[in-house]
């Protein structure tokens, strides 16, 4: 295993106001260039625009930030878990392909 930290930062629901949910996650990786490929891997899955969800996402350091709004919690809560399952799956190729920087 390359150590890649696949534990789930800090994270909070709240809801914005009587017509949005919203859910923050922020996911240290070893390094910010790990945080990246996640980023990215996970940006190349664009919500349905009919879905009333949008996501945010912005590297931080070593840090993949991801904010996700939803009109319907139930909505939020598919979105979300979407997004933790993609980041899931990058978390794992990249420890399969040892994805280390470049010395």
């Amino acid at each position: 295993s390359s150590g890649i930290n696949a534990e789930y930062g800090q994270h909070y629901f709240k809801r914005i106001n009587l017509r949005m949910y919203s859910c923050s996650v922020a996911i240290p990786f070893p390094s910010e260039r790990h945080a990246t490929i996640a980023m990215r891997s996970v940006g190349a899955d664009k919500e349905p625009r009919k879905s009333g969800v949008t996501r945010d996402m912005v590297v931080r350091g070593d840090t993949l930030h991801v904010s996700v709004s939803a009109e319907e919690l139930r909505m939020l809560r598919v979105s979300i878990g979407s997004v933790l399952d993609l980041i899931r799956l990058s978390v794992d190729t990249m420890e399969l392909f040892d994805c280390k920087p470049p010395s």
